[in-house]
């Protein structure tokens, strides 16, 4: 019962959390790079909340808005805490997400052997 009550709110606050990001937040950062939360993970007791987000940009960008959401982070939460009906909010984590870099890298490997 609580599995599925975690993932039902790891759900909610990725939409959250993304729409946050993509309409309230101030930093020119965000409107210059695309920022996609790929993923939220909740601890048990739905203390905390591992944000796991991507960008398509240089590792100093990358970079840039890793700070620049962690500097956001008591907005993120107070808004969700305003948004959604919850007894705790949890604490976030950012954490960039290089899935989609590791699959761009596995997939340039494939071509180079089919080359040969």
């Amino acid at each position: 019962m609580a599995n599925i009550r975690a993932q039902r709110v790891a759900s909610q606050l990725q939409q959250t959390i993304s729409q946050i990001i993509q309409k309230e937040l101030q930093n020119p950062i965000f409107t210059e790079q695309l920022v996609t939360v790929v993923d939220v993970r909740v601890s048990a007791d739905l203390s905390v909340a591992k944000v796991y987000f991507s960008v398509l940009a240089s590792k100093q960008k990358q970079q840039e808005v890793m700070q620049a959401l962690n500097e956001a982070k008591k907005f993120i939460r107070n808004e969700i805490a305003s948004r959604l009906n919850m007894r705790i909010t949890p604490e976030l984590r950012f954490e960039l997400d290089t899935l989609v870099e590791k699959g761009e890298k596995l997939i340039k490997l494939i071509d180079e052997v089919n080359d040969k």
